[in-house]
């Protein structure tokens, strides 16, 4: 970007005329330069909703921290639950591109990237996940990954080696996997063996709402500003009424944002 843009971010984003940046400042940096990229023209003024966004992020993420004692915090971030599962396997089969039971290396790295985590960390988390040491990660072992970079967001921090109960719980979930029906054009994409609701998405609708997520979530905040998925879903047509009603039953703890789950 042009220097006289990002001065422009740095502006913006220093809240405190300090010569640093704090996280929510930081956060509210990187998202105004990754839109600028993208060919959205900078605020004149820093957006009130991002840096609600950037700093409820930031208060989430630090009572994450104080709330239990770290040990205890570190023993429960470990428990690998079947919905956490279900979202890392639906990103999973976005990631395998050769339908070969392997997440492409490069794409896997890009996601992870977006974390914000550091370099080292993030070496660290693959490291640990490369069970086989064969530099590509299968279902379970990045559903490992991916559970590390989620739960050291949340301030846990990271094990010297990769937890007995969180590895033996993404073996177990992976090994319930079975292939759709055989007349089927997906028959290589793995589909958890489970009862569905009416109101359940089929695999492919899935993997439609975690592309349009992963767009919209641009820094890797785990999370989509309200104005962005109400834009979204206004281009449905449906009536304000039902809108808001959706947005109602989806938005669970009324935080004006919403989860890749929500």
């Amino acid at each position: 970007l042009p220097q006289s843009e990002l001065e422009h971010i740095w502006s913006l984003t220093k809240v405190d005329r300090a010569d640093h940046l704090e996280l929510a400042d930081f956060v509210c940096a990187m998202h105004l330069m990754t839109r600028r990229r993208q060919g959205t023209p900078l605020p004149r003024t820093l957006p009130v909703q991002l840096r609600c966004a950037a700093a409820d992020f930031v208060a989430k993420r630090q009572r994450s921290k104080e709330v239990r004692p770290t040990a205890l915090v570190a023993a429960e971030g470990w428990v690998l639950d079947d919905a956490s599962f279900r979202e890392y396997n639906l990103i999973f089969d976005k990631l395998d591109l050769n339908k070969d039971g392997f997440a492409e290396v490069g794409a896997v790295r890009a996601l992870m990237d977006k974390s914000l985590l550091p370099p080292e960390e993030l070496s660290h988390i693959w490291a640990l996940s490369d069970v086989n040491r064969d530099g590509r990660l299968e279902l379970a072992e990045f559903a490992c990954a991916m559970h590390m970079v989620a739960q050291r967001r949340l301030g846990v921090p990271l094990p010297f080696s990769l937890p007995h109960k969180l590895r033996n719980r993404a073996v177990d979930l992976a090994a319930r996997m079975v292939p759709l029906a055989p007349s089927s054009p997906d028959s290589c994409v793995p589909s958890i063996a489970t009862d569905r609701g009416e109101w359940a998405p089929d695999r492919e609708t899935s993997l439609q709402y975690v592309h349009m997520f992963l767009k919209l979530d641009h820094i890797g905040l785990g999370l989509i500003e309200g104005p962005a998925a109400r834009d979204l879903m206004e281009k449905s047509h449906l009536p304000f009424e039902d809108l808001a009603h959706i947005w109602a039953l989806s938005d669970e703890d009324e935080d004006d944002m919403l989860t890749l789950k929500e």
